[in-house]
């Protein structure tokens, strides 16, 4: 029987959803829990991800903090069975060294193509990012502007919920 094929975090691409171990940047040992991260950027070695969360009540209850975030209902992706927020403010985003995924790491799927754009409106709209912080984030994901397109706003203002 052949051997698995050894995971190689180089293969990860721009918007896969992981699921992998949470490494504080002060703490040179993972969190035991595991958490859902959409990547951003792939720099060998070490991956850029937003951390998701399920953790929607806080969201729910202040409308103005769904501004900015991308909501998914639960199953409405196969990557997420709860409903799910991404929100790209930077405190979320987290350095995932390769050395701490190796065989802990899960892809669990790709955001759709349409993703990009949605998250590029939604870095513009969000009222807790600086304008510094909208620069350096979307220059990790190659992104020059953070306008909406005209006569278009993002999911983020009009969530989808099932």
């Amino acid at each position: 029987m052949a051997a698995a094929p050894k995971f190689n975090p180089s293969t990860i691409q721009r918007y896969a959803v992981l699921r992998a171990p949470l490494q504080h940047p002060t703490d040179p040992k993972p969190i035991a829990a595991h958490k859902w991260f959409v990547v951003l950027k792939n720099d060998d070695p070490v991956l850029f991800a937003i951390k998701t969360t399920t953790d929607t009540p806080g969201y729910y209850s202040i409308p103005r903090n769904r501004v900015g975030c991308l909501i998914y209902p639960a199953k409405s992706l196969p990557c997420f069975p709860m409903m799910t927020i991404v929100d790209p403010r930077r405190d979320n985003i987290h350095p995932i060294p390769y050395s701490v995924m190796k065989s802990a790491t899960q892809v669990l799927g790709q955001m759709p193509t349409s993703f990009h754009a949605e998250l590029v409106a939604a870095i513009g709209q969000h009222p807790l990012m600086s304008a510094p912080e909208r620069s350096v984030i979307l220059g990790m994901i190659g992104a020059t502007s953070a306008a909406p397109p005209p006569g278009q706003s993002p999911r983020a203002s009009s969530p989808r919920v099932s």
